[in-house]
Formats: structure tokens, C-alpha cells, sequence
């Protein structure tokens, strides 16, 4: 099965990863780093809203997964 191939670890540490970049991404429109971005088409804003938030759930699930996964192996050894 794939879940029993995936390292648990890579996936806490990806699932982390893409949850800080779902929190920075806002941050950073918020105190205007990325104006010179957005004022060029305003498209774009809502597009980096899209991917943040797709960011923020996706990490959410991946950690999810990944704890599971964590815990299932750990409760096999014992």
C-alpha cells in the first residue's frame, strides 16, 4: 500500500512547511512586500489568496496523515 511506503517524517516536516508558507504568504500581502506584484495585475491578489489557503489545508491534511502514519508504525512496535 502507498501510506505504508511513506516516510512520516518528510511528510510532518512538508505539511509544516506549507503551512508556514499559507500563513507568510498573507502576512506579507498584509504589510505590503508584495505591492509592487499586485499592482501589476490584480489578478494576482486573489490568486495568492487561492494558493495560501490551498497551502494552509493542504499542509493541515499532510500533518494529519503523517501523524497517523507516525503513530500506527510506533504502535506496531511496542
Amino acid at each position: 500500500m502507498i501510506i505504508d511506503r511513506l516516510n512520516p517524517r518528510k511528510l510532518i516536516w512538508s505539511a509544516i512547511i506549507l503551512m508556514v508558507m499559507g500563513v507568510a504568504i498573507p502576512f506579507l500581502m498584509v504589510i505590503h512586500v508584495l505591492d509592487p506584484l499586485l499592482r501589476w495585475n490584480s489578478t494576482i491578489y486573489l490568486i495568492l489568496n487561492f494558493v495560501a489557503y490551498f497551502f494552509q489545508i493542504l499542509g493541515f491534511i499532510l500533518g494529519i496523515i503523517g501523524i497517523a502514519i507516525y503513530t500506527r508504525r510506533n504502535k506496531h512496535r511496542e
